[in-house]
């Protein structure tokens, strides 16, 4: 994630107000999946994911941007592109996934607003630069779990061809097919 050039050490409003939020990280997470299912119709159906899959990758992501903003670093992409790489095997497409790590920002951003507006220690500077934070994480996460998706599919297409492959094989060869054959 790209910092601010002109930092002088993370905010201390913004570290405290991130510190609250990883505090009630379950429930934020609980709250931002339920927001995924409303906002993104395919995660609604839960035919592909479950409800617990979702809170898992949500609550995974929205603890690596936390701990970014609260502790001033970049952040660590690992669930990103877990959840890239996950919903690429379970056949997600990549419009849905990035549609769902966009309503985690939004949500992200609208608690650090209401938080910071209900407890008037946030100033508007430290909301701004925290903008910048959270607007160049997302980036980061949506690049970094968008390579891993495509880095997923092509597996997964080079996999089918290859049984494809075998079994067309097989096929022409006259050769009996059985699961184990193939």
């Amino acid at each position: 994630m790209t910092r601010r050039v002109a930092t002088s050490g993370p905010d201390p409003e913004l570290v405290a107000l991130a510190g609250r939020l990883l505090g009630t990280i379950e429930a934020f997470a609980d709250e931002i999946a339920s927001a995924i299912e409303t906002r993104v119709e395919f995660y609604a159906m839960h035919s592909v994911v479950s409800a617990d899959d979702l809170r898992r990758s949500v609550q995974g992501n929205l603890e690596y941007v936390l701990r970014s903003l609260r502790e001033d670093r970049f952040a660590d992409v690992a669930a990103a592109r877990a959840t890239g790489a996950l919903r690429a095997e379970q056949g997600v497409p990549l419009s849905v996934v990035m549609a769902a790590f966009r309503v985690l920002f939004s949500q992200i951003w609208h608690s650090l607003v209401r938080h910071a507006r209900t407890r008037a220690q946030v100033s508007d500077q430290a909301l701004v630069d925290a903008a910048s934070d959270l607007w160049s994480a997302h980036d980061t996460f949506a690049e970094e779990m968008a390579a891993a998706h495509r880095e997923a599919t092509m597996a997964l297409v080079l996999r089918n061809e290859g049984e494809r492959s075998a079994l067309v094989g097989a096929l022409l060869e006259g050769r009996p097919l059985n699961e184990t054959s193939v």
